[in-house]
C-alpha cells in the first residue's frame, strides 16, 4: 500500500518530489533503496532518535563504491503519490 515501509521497488514520494539525482557533473538518478514510515517502526523506537511520524527515504548510487552519492530525507506528512523513476 502507499505509504507502506520497503526496501526496493518503486517509492512513494511526497507531491512535487523530484526523483533525486547525483551530485556530480555526469547527472544521474540515484536508485531507490528504502522508505521507512516511521509510525510502522516507532514501537522499537530507543531514546526517541527517529521522529514517530513521517516517512524517510533512502536513495543511493548503486555504482558508487565510495558512499558518497547518497541522499535520505525526511517529510512529515503521509500525502505520497507512488512515483517510478523519470524516464
Amino acid at each position: 500500500p502507499i505509504g507502506a515501509s520497503r526496501i526496493g521497488g518503486v517509492p512513494d514520494l511526497p507531491a512535487g518530489e523530484e526523483w533525486p539525482e547525483t551530485p556530480s557533473a555526469e547527472t544521474e538518478r540515484l536508485g531507490f533503496l528504502a522508505e521507512i514510515n516511521c509510525a510502522e517502526i516507532a514501537p522499537f523506537h530507543i531514546n526517541g532518535v527517529f521522529p514517530r511520524s513521517g516517512h524517510l527515504f533512502v536513495f543511493a548510487d548503486p555504482e558508487d563504491t565510495n558512499f558518497t552519492a547518497w541522499q535520505i530525507f525526511y517529510h512529515p506528512n503521509d500525502e505520497l503519490t507512488r512515483t517510478p523513476l523519470p524516464d
